[in-house]
């Protein structure tokens, strides 16, 4: 299973507009209508989730970094270039054996986890 978890929506520079997407979706969740609903997962609940539902993680990567900002300053010449050097970037911070904690979630915004099912 592939999880993709954004935690971008949820950190202290999110802004008024993904806030307000947030307070929004905690009230139409109330009223019933739960398809936006939002809610930040700590890095120990996500742990907890998996290990209960019978999983465990075989890849746990973090990518979303803010030099993503940099992509309307390129020239459309360079776009696909930028883009795969970004990814490049990205990929060679994760092989130096960063563990996810929750204070990673304004440095990376996405994280990435294959999950597959305990063996019985």
């Amino acid at each position: 299973m592939y999880l993709n978890y954004d935690s971008g929506h949820f950190v202290a520079d999110a802004d008024l507009l993904e806030r307000a997407k947030a307070l929004a979706s905690h009230a139409l969740a109330r009223l019933g209508s739960e398809s936006r609903y939002r809610r930040r997962v700590s890095a120990n609940e996500a742990r907890g989730l998996v290990a209960r539902s019978g999983l465990h993680v075989v890849d746990d990567k973090v990518f979303n970094t803010d030099v993503k900002r940099l992509l309307p300053l390129v020239g459309a010449e360079s776009r696909e270039s930028f883009m795969g050097r970004w990814l490049a970037f990205e990929l060679g911070l994760n092989q130096l054996g960063l563990a996810y904690r929750d204070e990673l979630d304004s440095v990376f915004r996405t994280r990435n986890l294959l999950l597959e099912p305990n063996q019985a």
